[in-house]
């Protein structure tokens, strides 16, 4: 049985986007943390531990009111999205579709069934408009048996692709769910199957038919910087005609820091709440999105996250199939920029000119 009307809708949307959003897990090599070279005003105190931990959470926003991805047009999420995917029955389209509300990019899906009967859909995006030019691949195998359903698991994996082609991020997923929640987790690599450098988890619930309790935590390192980040979202949905709408959502969230091996995702017992042990707390956080939908698709957004202990705060906006770009800024003074596309995949420039990538909203470096 599907989740129909607002409900539908709402997980739709909601579906822990954030996952993928915070820059997914971490968990690099056991080297001590490195100096963490100061970013901000004049080398002021934001860290560049600060900056990508806080980065990290206006990323989660950003993901959280992400679109659909196939149910209506719309960009693809990270793992929960998977998980919504299959929840929701979506039909094999073997046809390149056209994609975003500007008919940029496109899409396709695929399902083979091996010899153990074994179910594997494949998700494919592109940059343009005829399948070509490929920006991500999510491969999701089902248990022997289990056929798209209102409740399950699969396992998969996810790789993002620059326009030259080049791999700029990878995922292994593994996500359950059933009609009124889903559970997902990732372990991010820069390469297909490389050493992993960053570890999520995420729980959504829908809590009546307008409404949905996230939670998740995750652990990163980019360029040899670990931070850490456990995050509670309450998300509330305004329907506005059959297909639109609009969704506000309230974040709190706790940033950490660490070495490369100190970190351990701890998932709920019950209820939402994923933590983290090891670690040391670095700052609390707490932010607001509002996005407006047609159909399944975010047709403009704007997110905003607070650091109170550093005086650092992170906007962003996304309108139509343009960019989301967000600027974190400590006392009025930017100290990042980040850049990126419906997909997730763009860059975060420091205010000292150095670059990292940003693929399926995780930072990688």
């Amino acid at each position: 049985m599907q989740i129909s009307g607002a409900a539908r809708i709402a997980t739709a949307i909601f579906s822990c986007s954030l996952l993928a959003a915070c820059g997914g897990g971490g968990g690099g090599g056991s080297s001590p943390a490195p100096v963490q070279t100061p970013v901000g005003p004049n080398g002021g105190a934001a860290s560049r531990a600060v900056v990508i931990s806080d980065a990290d959470a206006i990323l989660t926003a950003g993901k959280l009111l992400g679109g659909d991805g196939y149910a209506g047009g719309g960009p693809p999420l990270g793992a929960m999205a998977v998980a919504r995917r299959v929840r929701s029955g979506r039909q094999t389209q073997a046809a390149c579709q056209s994609g975003g509300s500007s008919g940029v990019g496109s899409r396709m899906v695929t399902s083979s069934t091996d010899s153990q009967n074994r179910l594997t859909q494949t998700y494919s995006d592109y940059y343009d408009a005829n399948c070509a030019q490929v920006e991500r691949v999510a491969t999701l195998t089902y248990p022997p048996g289990q056929q798209l359903s209102s409740s399950g698991s699969i396992t998969g994996t996810t790789t993002e692709y620059d326009r030259s082609g080049a791999v700029i991020g990878f995922a292994n997923v593994q996500s359950s769910w059933d009609q009124n929640s889903v559970t997902a987790t990732t372990a991010d690599s820069l390469t297909v199957n490389g050493p992993v450098v960053g570890r999520s988890g995420a729980t959504c619930v829908l809590t009546s038919a307008s409404t949905q309790s996230c939670g998740t935590a995750l652990f990163s390192t980019v360029a040899g910087i670990t931070t850490g980040l456990t995050a509670s979202l309450t998300e509330t949905f305004t329907s506005t005609g059959q297909f639109t709408g609009n969704v506000s959502a309230q974040f709190t969230g706790t940033t950490y820091s660490g070495a490369g091996s100190s970190f351990t995702l701890v998932p709920p017992a019950s209820g939402t709440a994923w933590g983290l042990s090891g670690g040391a707390v670095m700052d609390s956080l707490s932010g607001t999105a509002n996005a407006t939908l047609n159909g399944s698709l975010v047709t403009a957004g704007t997110y905003s996250v607070t650091d109170s202990s550093t005086n650092v705060s992170a906007s962003g906006s996304y309108s139509g199939s343009g960019p989301l770009t967000i600027t974190l800024r400590q006392s009025g003074t930017a100290l990042a920029t980040i850049t990126i596309d419906v997909d997730g995949n763009g860059t975060i420039t420091y205010a000292d000119t150095t670059k990292q990538n940003v693929a399926g909203f995780v930072i990688f470096g």
